[in-house]
């Protein structure tokens, strides 16, 4: 897999990444979706970070899809990455989409993982995922176009939205479900849920510690998808209290 262009990285720089906290955005986001968090957490933690977009989806002629399989591919994507940066032990932060690349990548490549911290991972079919999908896609398709698809996609962001809703659809309706690869997960994992989030449930958080042999359970009581730009301090602390019990 070619290496990422370097205007998608962003690097916290605390003098060492062969120890290294790695961030994988929400679908539908990119490295700046994360806003502060990266940074609250590597300095609390006093440890270096890799933060990136995820360059997921294909443009043939025009046409903009998100292959059904990209959870599978960026979990590539990210073990190559790791190699190229030359880091032997992962602590993994992932969100939403990226959490779920996060659990994929933990149970194919276990070597340079230590830890992952899921937040708001979608592991099997949803029906509050699926009205998820339903709102995003009247929102994309309203007018005028929402400013925030503008700013994050440019004149492609009806059709990224589009395309990310397409593929989600066709997992969510088709019987779809991570939960018998999670059993190959051997490293420690923190799975964490907002009560208020509106794009999964907390049976969610039920497959995934009922297939990962070391899973902590966290239910953020009045938080959504997004807790990290909700209540980052308050989040960082508890991931890094986590997070360092299993640092070497």
């Amino acid at each position: 897999m070619p290496s990422l262009p370097s205007d998608l990285i962003d690097l916290i720089d605390h003098g060492d990444f062969s120890q290294a906290l790695i961030y994988l955005h929400p679908g539908m986001g990119a490295k700046e979706t994360w806003s502060r968090f990266p940074r609250l957490l590597c300095d609390e933690l006093k440890t270096s970070g890799i933060v990136y977009t995820r360059p997921e989806y294909e443009d043939r002629d025009g046409r903009i899809s998100l292959p059904a399989d990209f959870i599978e591919r960026e979990a590539d994507r990210l073990e190559a990455l790791l190699a190229e940066k030359d880091v032997t032990s992962a602590l993994i932060v992932g969100s939403s989409d990226g959490a779920s690349i996060a659990l994929e990548h933990a149970g194919r490549y276990p070597k340079r993982v230590r830890c992952v911290v899921s937040i708001a991972a979608h592991v099997m079919v949803d029906p509050v995922m699926i009205e998820a999908l339903d709102r995003l896609r009247r929102e994309a398709l309203s007018e005028p176009t929402p400013q925030w698809l503008i700013s994050q996609f440019g004149t492609n962001g009806v059709a990224t939205a589009l395309a990310w809703c397409k593929t989600w659809k066709v997992l969510m309706t088709s019987g779809w479900s991570m939960e018998a690869r999670l059993s190959a997960i051997t490293c420690p994992v923190l799975a964490m849920q907002g009560t208020e989030d509106r794009n999964g449930n907390l049976h969610q958080l039920d497959a995934i510690a009922a297939n990962i042999p070391d899973c902590k359970v966290s239910v953020l009581q009045g938080l959504g998808h997004f807790p990290f730009r909700q209540e980052p301090e308050k989040l960082c602390i508890q991931v890094a209290a986590y997070v360092k019990s299993h640092m070497r």
